[in-house]
């Protein structure tokens, strides 16, 4: 955002619809649990 605004030219209020999506992918990774797809353990053993 500091970037868009000093270098760029844009102002604040163009900007601002910006920066939830900047932080939305992220949060949407991380909320993503790390076993999600894993079905099997790695000795090959189905994990209930």
């Amino acid at each position: 955002m500091w970037a868009g605004v000093t270098k760029a030219g844009y102002t604040v209020a163009q900007e601002l619809p910006i920066l939830p999506v900047v932080f939305a992918v992220p949060a949407i990774l991380v909320a993503v649990p790390p076993w999600q797809g894993r079905s099997e353990t790695p000795t090959g053993e189905i994990d209930r």
